[in-house]
């Protein structure tokens, strides 16, 4: 009986490791998709309707693989991304412009912003990891009781421009999307546990 259990273990094992070594040999590095959130509670205007410390929620998408540096920094940023803002009481809204993400090493601040107004929330945050962070890997959340919102003025959305005039604060959080492969991996090793019952 013993024999039998080592033998059926040993036989998950090996196929296990031929899973991993199949995928591997026939999925090539792909990218990895990346939600980055940005939710806060703010107060300010969109198109004249004011709202007073709504909370909001910022949610941009990308890939990992398209994470590069500015150039002469090490800061590592993802540039040309689409995202949409959903603020409580007035609604959601795509930003117009194309957005990036960034993560400053040196200031060990995380944000967002776009070509027209620059950054639009930035956290300062110091040690909880952004001076080593890089974009690709599943982080936070984060908060920042004092973010930097400044220059959000006159934020082109598809539903009109909007201002912030106050923030009470705002936190970040990546999730990565896991890929088949992990997906795969965490099915098998579920598999194997639910046998050895």
């Amino acid at each position: 009986m013993k024999r039998t259990i080592v033998k059926h273990k040993t036989s998950l094992a090996v196929l296990l490791i031929s899973a991993v070594i199949y995928i591997a040999a026939v999925n090539p590095a792909q990218a990895v998709p990346v939600t980055f959130s940005f939710t806060g509670v703010g107060s300010g205007d969109l198109d004249a309707t004011v709202f007073t410390d709504a909370a909001f929620e910022v949610l941009i998408s990308a890939d990992t693989d398209d994470v590069s540096y500015v150039p002469g920094s090490d800061t590592p940023g993802i540039r040309g991304l689409n995202g949409t803002i959903d603020i409580a009481g007035i609604g959601v809204g795509a930003f117009i412009k194309p957005l990036y993400v960034f993560d400053c090493h040196p200031c060990v601040a995380v944000g967002f912003g776009n070509d027209a107004q620059h950054d639009l929330i930035d956290l300062f945050l110091e040690g909880v990891g952004l001076d080593t962070y890089n974009l690709d890997t599943s982080f936070g959340p984060i908060t920042d009781t004092t973010p930097l919102f400044y220059q959000f003025k006159g934020v082109e959305l598809s539903i009109g421009e909007l201002t912030f005039t106050g923030m009470s604060y705002a936190t970040f959080t990546a999730n990565v999307i896991p890929e088949p492969t992990t997906v795969l991996l965490l099915s098998l090793g579920a598999l194997i546990l639910r046998r050895k019952r």
